[in-house]
């Protein structure tokens, strides 16, 4: 299986999709007798080929998993800009801290925690 494909100093890597282990259920590890043991299945990574259910190899699993983690960074910074454009903030209690809008903490106080 020839994934990898160097056109001169370009690599080009072919996206294979990817499926859970049917045997450790995407977890990796399988439960022995008296211990858990990494699944024989995936070689401990939950992850086979979806098309031919065979583990992948570490290089070539590390940068299919490589490739979908930018992926998901791509839409998630597009969301993010999606919902600033329609002057929607998204994030968390760590937004009360920040900016100009609130100086002296949430509800207004500067309890210090202490």
């Amino acid at each position: 299986m020839t994934l990898v494909k160097r056109h001169g100093p370009d690599l080009r890597v072919a996206v294979v999709p990817l499926a859970e282990c049917g045997a450790c259920l995407g977890k990796g590890v399988i439960r022995g007798v008296f211990h858990q043991m990494a699944c024989a299945g995936c070689n401990g990574s939950g992850m086979v080929s979806k098309e031919t259910g065979e583990a992948l190899e570490a290089e070539l699993l590390v940068l299919q998993l490589r490739m979908r983690l930018s992926q998901a960074h791509a839409v998630i910074r597009q969301q993010q800009t999606r919902l600033e454009r329609v002057g929607l903030v998204q994030g968390g209690a760590e937004n009360d801290y920040e900016g100009q809008r609130n100086r002296r903490g949430i509800g207004g106080g500067n309890w210090t925690g202490d």
